[in-house]
């Protein structure tokens, strides 16, 4: 836009505010006069050019923080004369144009543009006569509505309703931005518009940082479904976290005799000196929520168990003595933001084994992949152990930014599963860059922030109850790591049931495929299977045909197959030939869809054969999951025993019987698709993916399911 044009329009914005005072506002809505009134102590400032930086540098040039914004707008709580500049400045240095912001009913506020909305009553007709009126411009026209600039001798109000008072028109308004939020929650806490991985709005941060609108992990979404249960314990194993911090009380943590397995007192799982790192991880998860102070954690309503380590002593026994203490002592997961800098799997035996047994318990590992890659300098890094461990369901963490890209730091490669959001860079690899994600310091004592407020040539929180008790200075994947901890405390909060398998079945497969990188069978180098999704992760969790099977067999047999769905299946005749399975034998099996076992396959009596499968039932739901089908020469199914984690056989069964009376139907990130009547539904119009169906059953009760279609 040139800059004569702005002149046209900041002339005619300024014309409006000095008359528009003294008369009654408002626009059509239909047939509806909707009130409207200027607020007098804000302002807009808009540049068409969809240029952000642009009015992030007014921003941080006269010291502003936007109240919403979108890409080329934003809404702040100064006047022009208040800051003490000439309106010229806005058009002349940076091409940003001040507009009058107003609200509508007393409820929303809106910024008026120079443009009419219209749809005439009829299709053809002719806009002619209107058009010379008013001088107007067409600027849209799909055959739905059209869109009209207005020059600067009229304002977009007062045309709108003249052009609407003819009775020529459905409707006429003026066209405007208006802050549509998502469905979400949006807690109060002091520093939650800092909170960037949580919720990013592209919000301008405290060291002049902006991101990207939605690259975030989706939290107050998910806030909607559930924000924890006091149940779920989240074993933090770190440098320890502080007795009732104003964010963190006692109440929510379970702090153990014997929970510090370094130096000090052996019952005190408390931080020493500025060791503040504990407290950093442990607020990411858990911090109180809706007190008007601090952050928000991701699961706050879940609890924390503080285990401490001390980097003076054998780490190595004090950690596999402290992972065997958190599957001992009821913790559901277990938080690890450390590492050494070793690309061995197996560096520490005692630890691995220790790790095993947590996970056969049903702990739910989360460990930080590390931080030593440098992607500027072509750099991938390692992932450390003991994140790189090969054990099953272990789950290892990257870091993306917030512009949902790969942190520069967040190592690459197979071993990675997925990532969260944190800091972009270094200051070493990225000049400017700092640490930017908010989060628990230890209370006035020197932590990560001194007394003063300032930490390394930073600003940190100087505002806000309490404000020494917090910092916006933590970040690496050692932040990403409580990140995902807290999303998978948040689906146990909705289904206690998962075993750590299925959360990580559900945590990969409902993550967000970002970066713009290569994703082979789902899962990239750079990412994992991609940026987590607590919305979409929390939804599928609650899913009630996530199930773990075991069949106890009589006699030998042929072939066994069970059937949830039709599309991909596991093929487990062995390459060479027959498979012999010994009596007493356990195998396991584990399939996203079905397993089949094919002739050739055999297995003695008492023989045990688990069989697990994730959630994706047949696309017809008028046929209801089938049981296991075994045939032999004898074999019966009536000694099959059935070990469900979340629903059994004979609750399969009874949806038969539980007619459906409606289905409706989501995508896995939870938009609606469609809603239809009936037990019967078609999945094969839909595109391939994963798909969530909520069914209304004649009793009333409503039951959900996940769906892949695989055309």
């Amino acid at each position: 836009m040139s800059n004569k044009k702005l002149y046209i329009i900041a002339s005619f914005i300024l014309i409006i505010n000095t008359v528009i005072y003294s008369e009654e506002l408002y626009y059509y809505g239909f047939e509806q006069q909707i009130p409207m009134r200027v607020v007098t102590n804000k302002v807009a400032l808009y540049h068409s050019d969809n240029t952000e930086h642009q009015i992030d540098n007014f921003l941080a040039k006269h010291n502003l923080i936007g109240s919403w914004r979108s890409e080329n707008l934003c809404i702040v709580n100064n006047s022009l004369t208040s800051l003490d500049i000439e309106p010229t400045e806005y058009n002349h240095s940076q091409d940003i144009l001040y507009l009058p912001v107003y609200v509508v009913n007393n409820e929303i506020e809106i910024v008026l543009l120079p443009e009419v909305v219209l749809k005439p009553n009829e299709i053809d007709y002719n806009m002619t006569e209107l058009v010379e009126q008013y001088n107007m411009e067409l600027l849209h026209n799909d055959g739905i509505y059209q869109i009209y600039s207005i020059p600067n001798n009229h304002n977009s109000i007062s045309v709108a309703n003249a052009i609407y008072e003819t009775g020529d028109f459905i409707f006429a308004y003026p066209n405007f931005y208006t802050p549509f939020e998502r469905l979400a929650y949006i807690p109060n806490d002091t520093y939650f518009n800092y909170q960037f991985s949580c919720n990013n709005i592209g919000q301008l941060l405290p060291n002049g940082h902006t991101g990207t609108f939605d690259a975030d992990i989706d939290a107050p979404e998910a806030w909607e479904i559930t924000r924890g249960s006091s149940d779920i314990v989240v074993a933090v194993l770190d440098l320890g976290v502080t007795s009732n911090h104003p964010d963190l009380p006692n109440s929510r943590q379970v702090r153990l005799c014997g929970s510090n397995f370094g130096n000090g007192d052996p019952n005190d799982p408390s931080p020493q000196g500025n060791d503040n790192h504990g407290n950093a991880c442990a607020g990411v998860i858990a911090a109180t929520m809706d007190n008007n102070e601090g952050i928000a954690g991701i699961a706050p309503n879940c609890k924390i168990m503080p285990l401490r380590w001390s980097k003076n002593t054998n780490i190595n026994i004090q950690l596999s003595q402290a992972i065997k203490f958190a599957a001992d002592n009821g913790a559901n997961i277990l938080s690890c933001s450390f590492g050494v800098g070793s690309s061995n799997p197996n560096f520490v035996p005692a630890i691995v084994t220790a790790l095993e047994y947590a996970i056969s318990r049903g702990v739910v590992i989360v460990f930080a992949a590390g931080n030593d890659a440098n992607h500027h300098e072509n750099k991938n890094g390692i992932v450390q152990f003991p994140a790189n461990a090969n054990i099953n369901s272990l789950i290892t963490v990257g870091a993306t930014d917030r512009f949902d890209k790969l942190a520069v730091y967040s190592p690459t490669g197979p071993l990675i599963d997925v990532t969260a959001p944190s800091h972009r860079a270094y200051n070493d690899q990225i000049q400017g860059e700092t640490l930017e994600m908010w989060t628990l310091d230890i209370p006035d004592v020197y932590g990560i922030n001194p007394k003063d407020g300032v930490a390394y040539g930073e600003k940190c929180p100087d505002f806000g109850p309490n404000y020494l008790s917090y910092t916006g200075r933590f970040g690496g994947t050692s932040y990403s790591c409580p990140v995902v901890a807290g999303v998978v405390a948040l689906m146990l909060s909705v289904n206690p049931r998962l075993s750590p398998e299925q959360v990580f079945f559900i945590l990969t497969a409902t993550c967000d495929k970002v970066g713009d990188y290569l994703y082979i069978n789902g899962k990239s180098n750079e990412l994992g299977y991609g940026r987590v999704n607590a919305h979409s992760a929390v939804l599928a969790s609650q899913s009630k045909y996530i199930q773990n099977y075991t069949y106890k067999l009589d006699e030998n047999i042929t072939e066994l197959a069970l059937d949830i769905t039709a599309g991909h299946s596991i093929n487990c005749q062995h390459p060479q030939g027959a498979v012999i399975i010994d009596s007493a034998s356990n195998v396991i099996f584990r399939a996203m869809e079905r397993v089949t076992l094919k002739p050739g396959f055999h297995a003695k009596k008492g023989s045990r054969l688990h069989i697990h499968v994730d959630g994706l039932i047949t696309s017809n739901i008028s046929s209801a999951p089938q049981r296991m089908a075994a045939r032999s020469s004898s074999a019966t199914t009536d000694d099959t025993e059935s070990t469900n984690d979340t629903q059994t056989n004979n609750t399969l069964e009874d949806m038969e019987n539980n007619m459906i009376q409606s289905t409706t139907i989501y995508t896995i990130s939870g938009q609606l698709i469609q809603t239809i009547s009936g037990g019967q539904h078609d999945a094969t119009d839909l595109p391939n993916g994963m798909y969530i169906l909520q069914h209304r059953m004649s009793d009333g009760s409503v039951r959900s399911e996940k769906i892949a279609n695989n055309k």
